[in-house]
C-alpha cells in the first residue's frame, strides 16, 4: 500500500506541476467561445464582394504565446480554401535576414548616447536573450527597434500566431507571399528624428515596467478577444513629455497607417480574383485608416466571424 500511495503521490504531483505550466492552455481549451456578435472587436473577418471568390482577413497578436496552436485550428478551415496566404513579411525567408542585418548594423552609438542608462539596458536585452557583445554595437535605432519587439515574458519555444500562420502554408504548400518588405517596417525606426529616437529609447528603458504589464494585459484580451480597438493608446507612460507624446503619435501613423496603405497595395491584384488569407497584426484592422476600413472603401463587405 505504501508503495502504491507513493505512485500515486508522484502522479498526482506530475499532473498538479503540468496542470500549473499548461494553465492558460487549459483555461483557453475549456472557456466556451464567445459568439461573434458579443465581441466588442473581433479577429477573423470575411471579405467578400459579388462575383469573386472569399478572401478572410486575420488580426493576429505577436507575442510568442503556447495558445496560438491551439487558436489556429479554429481558422484552418479557411486556410484549406484559401488561394493564397499572406502574412506582413514572409516568415522563413531572406526577409528574416534583413532584420538580423539591421540590428547588427550598428557602431556602437547606443553606450554614449545613454550613458548611466546603459547598464539597465544591458538587462533589459539580457531578458530578450541579446547577449552584451550584441549590444554594444548597436546604434539608437537599433536597440530602439529591440527593445520595442523584443517580448520577454513570451513563451519558451512557442510560436507567434503568424508563424503559425507561415508554418501552415509552407507545410501545405500554399502560395505564400508578404504585403511589405522587411524594409518596410525597419524603416519606421529610422524616420523619427534622432533626439526623440533616443527619448523612445529611454522611455522603453524607463518605463519597461508599465509597457510591458500593459502588453501582456494586451495578450491576455487578444486571447479572450476583449482588446481595446485602438490598444496602443494605452502602451506608453503617461509621464511623456507632449513633444515626445506627439512624436510617438506620429510613430503609431507611420507603424500602422502608413503600412496599412502597403499592405493594400500589395493585395490589389490578388483580391479581386479572391482566396486570400491575409493575416496582419490585429493593431492594423482597427480606426479610420485600419484594413478593415479601407477594404469597405474599396467596395468590400467585411463580416466579422469570429
Amino acid at each position: 500500500m505504501k508503495k502504491i500511495a507513493a505512485v500515486f503521490g508522484v502522479v498526482l504531483a506530475l499532473v498538479l506541476a503540468l496542470s500549473a505550466f499548461f494553465y492558460k492552455e487549459l483555461v483557453f481549451y475549456f472557456t466556451p467561445v464567445k459568439p461573434v456578435s458579443e465581441v466588442a472587436t473581433p479577429i477573423f473577418w470575411k471579405v467578400s464582394k459579388a462575383g469573386i471568390p472569399d478572401s478572410w482577413l486575420l488580426g493576429t497578436m505577436h507575442a510568442a504565446d503556447r495558445r496560438s496552436a491551439l487558436l489556429l485550428p479554429r481558422f484552418e478551415p479557411y486556410l484549406q480554401q484559401a488561394r493564397i496566404i499572406f502574412t506582413e513579411h514572409k516568415y522563413l525567408s531572406a526577409e528574416d535576414q534583413v532584420l538580423t542585418d539591421f540590428i547588427l548594423g550598428g557602431k556602437g552609438g547606443v553606450r554614449s548616447a545613454l550613458g548611466d542608462l546603459y547598464p539597465a539596458l544591458l538587462s533589459e536585452m539580457e531578458k530578450r536573450h541579446i547577449r552584451a557583445q550584441i549590444v554594444d554595437t548597436m546604434d539608437v535605432p537599433q536597440a530602439w527597434l529591440t527593445m520595442y519587439i523584443g517580448i520577454p515574458f513570451a513563451d519558451k519555444g512557442a510560436a507567434s500566431l503568424d508563424e503559425q500562420v507561415a508554418s501552415y502554408a509552407l507545410l501545405h504548400n500554399k502560395p505564400y507571399a508578404g504585403l511589405e518588405r522587411m524594409q518596410d517596417k525597419v524603416k519606421v525606426f529610422t524616420e523619427m528624428a534622432p533626439a526623440h529616437q533616443l527619448q523612445a529609447l529611454q522611455m522603453m528603458i524607463t518605463g519597461r515596467e508599465k509597457i510591458e504589464q500593459t502588453f501582456q494585459q494586451g495578450v491576455e484580451h487578444y486571447y479572450a478577444r476583449t482588446i481595446p480597438a485602438r490598444f496602443n493608446d494605452q502602451l506608453y507612460p503617461n509621464t511623456m513629455s507632449p513633444e515626445l507624446k506627439a512624436a510617438m503619435q506620429q510613430f503609431d501613423v507611420r507603424m500602422l497607417d502608413k503600412r496599412n496603405q502597403i499592405y493594400l497595395n500589395s493585395l490589389a491584384a490578388h483580391l479581386p480574383q479572391g482566396g486570400c488569407f491575409i493575416a496582419v497584426g490585429f493593431m492594423h484592422l482597427t480606426g479610420p485608416q485600419g484594413v478593415v476600413n479601407l477594404l469597405r472603401g474599396q467596395g468590400y463587405t467585411l463580416t466579422p466571424l469570429y
